[in-house]
């Protein structure tokens, strides 16, 4: 079964409001799973996993995860220049990214994690901000 599923790919903070620079349709396949009993069945969407990519050469990419166990499993294997990229960066127009605070609010649902990732990226870098992603990660990994 298919279902269709709009993923943005693309989006900016101005001034408080939120602006989508790039949608993407595409069919998301629905998981089926036989439960106990002979009819009994039910459906999961897959949610779209966080890709860390190089910032260089996008196409490049050193991991994903389609969850917040997923997430700390790949973390500390992840560059920290990959990192830093998806954590904080200073758009064209002055807007700032944070992907991973994004997915982790609209995608995984954790508002507050959110919360925490974007103040992380924007007060530290480098080695010491992976170091404290992966702490920041597997705490709320643990509690779950």
């Amino acid at each position: 079964m298919f279902s269709s599923l709009s993923v943005i790919l693309d989006i900016k903070f101005k001034n408080g409001e939120i602006t989508y620079n790039s949608v993407w349709t595409e069919g998301v396949v629905m998981l089926k799973s036989e439960l106990n009993s002979k009819k009994k069945e039910t459906t999961k969407p897959i949610n779209p996993p966080f890709v860390f990519r190089d910032p260089s050469f996008p196409k490049k990419i050193y991991g994903s995860a389609c969850n917040l166990k997923e997430l700390a499993e790949i973390l500390p294997y992840i560059p920290y220049f990959s990192i830093e990229y998806h954590l904080y960066r200073i758009e064209s127009d002055d807007t700032v990214s944070s992907d991973l605070g994004l997915w982790m609010r609209y995608i995984v649902g954790l508002n507050s994690l959110s919360d925490e990732i974007e103040l992380l990226g924007a007060s530290v870098e480098g080695l010491e901000l992976k170091d404290k992603l992966v702490n920041l990660i597997n705490s709320y990994s643990l509690q779950l």
